[in-house]
């Protein structure tokens, strides 16, 4: 199983803001389309996958479980759908970092840069 955390340079415990803002550090330095190379191409599409699962609460809750395991008890029929849910969002991650490793890295920031509601209620006192 690949090492999120460390993909995106950042610890298990760090807050999603922390990943977001490494998610957006990495990225302007393998962005395809600042940097040509396959292999930017490549890591860029890897952050993606790697963000896409460790910014979903239960994707991430799910990987940090399942990143324990060894490889016989990974091969446990109970872990299906959790390893499915993790893969999903895996995929989606890496479906995202091919389209915009296509597109200029000013349209990849301004989707995925979008206001984070979530963000500013939490911070709201009660």
């Amino acid at each position: 199983m690949k090492d999120y955390y460390k993909i995106l340079q950042v610890d298990s415990e760090a807050t999603p803001r922390k990943i977001r803002k490494s998610l957006f550090s990495i990225a302007k330095t393998c962005h395809p389309k600042i940097v040509p190379s396959q292999a930017n191409k490549e890591k860029f599409i890897e952050i993606l996958e790697a963000y896409e699962v460790l910014n979903s609460e239960t994707g991430r809750k799910l990987y940090n479980e399942l990143r324990k395991l060894n490889s016989e008890q990974l091969s446990n029929p109970n872990l299906n759908k959790p390893l499915a849910l993790v893969e999903n969002l895996a995929k989606k991650g890496i479906a995202k970092g091919a389209l915009y490793s296509k597109r200029t890295y000013v349209a990849f920031k301004e989707e995925y840069n979008m206001v984070n509601w979530w963000d500013i209620f939490s911070a709201i006192p009660t």
